[in-house]
């Protein structure tokens, strides 16, 4: 029996020659169509050179210029247009006038926006000026309030509810020594601040309940020096002592009497 041979050989693909083959027929179709554009685009560009440059016109011989006459005649008031010329005149017409249009609308919008920041500005002055006409008038209204209360510079104590005692009010300046009761309605009575001066008013309060009436001592800072010794001698006799400070110019209110 005859054996059939066995093929051993290495195969032969033709895949990689049928890619270049692919490829170069690609360039040369690309080619192809790029001198192709090229040569319409030349004879388009030269069309446009012959008709924005036309050829000089020819002397005419007597015999054609009559036919021109003969022929003017019949096509008188007709005048030859260039195409290419009334495009462009056309096409830069238009250009010019979408930009006025478009340089119209910007100007609008800039025109809407000031006056938008006009009105703003506006009302932020109206608002300004009405907040400082209200403080005006609270600033006028403190001033009155502050020349009221500097005319008057008297102090008034009111007592303490429910308190059980009554306070006898104790004035002490440099000069004088003011003492009376807040419910009395009478002038206060007024000791000298030397020794017989301070010796009348002890005794004055002798007449006093202790149980009843505590002393207020009111002092400004011109009697500092002798008011906290007799402080200690009102002590010393049984009275509750209080005691604050005034300013050189107030004094206090004993119910009608100054």
């Amino acid at each position: 029996m005859s054996r059939k041979r066995a093929n051993n050989g290495i195969s032969i693909s033709l895949f990689s020659f049928q890619d270049i083959i692919t490829c170069l027929s690609g360039i040369m179709i690309l080619l192809v169509l790029m001198l192709c554009v090229d040569i319409v685009s030349q004879k388009i560009l030269n069309a446009q050179g012959d008709a924005s440059h036309p050829p000089p016109a020819a002397i005419p011989s007597p015999d054609e210029e009559a036919t021109i006459n003969s022929g003017s005649e019949t096509s008188e008031g007709e005048k030859f247009t260039d195409p290419v010329k009334v495009a462009k005149e056309k096409i830069e017409s238009e250009y010019r006038k979408r930009k006025m249009i478009s340089d119209i609308d910007i100007l609008e919008g800039q025109i809407k926006k000031l006056h938008g920041e006009v009105t703003q500005i506006e009302q932020d002055l109206l608002s300004k000026h009405t907040r400082e006409q209200e403080l005006g008038s609270q600033l006028i209204d403190l001033r009155k309030t502050w020349k009221v209360l500097s005319m008057d510079k008297s102090i008034s104590f009111i007592p303490e509810k429910g308190s059980n005692l009554s306070a006898i009010l104790v004035e002490c300046s440099r000069d004088s020594i003011r003492a009376g009761r807040y419910s009395d309605n009478k002038p206060p009575q007024i000791f000298s601040t030397n020794k017989n001066g301070v010796g009348k008013f002890i005794r004055s309060l002798k007449k006093f309940n202790k149980h009843h009436y505590f002393v207020l001592f009111v002092i400004k800072p011109s009697g500092i020096d002798y008011t906290m010794n007799l402080i200690h001698k009102v002590q010393l006799m049984g009275f509750d002592v209080g005691y604050d400070a005034m300013v050189e110019e107030q004094y206090i209110s004993f119910e009608g009497a100054k």
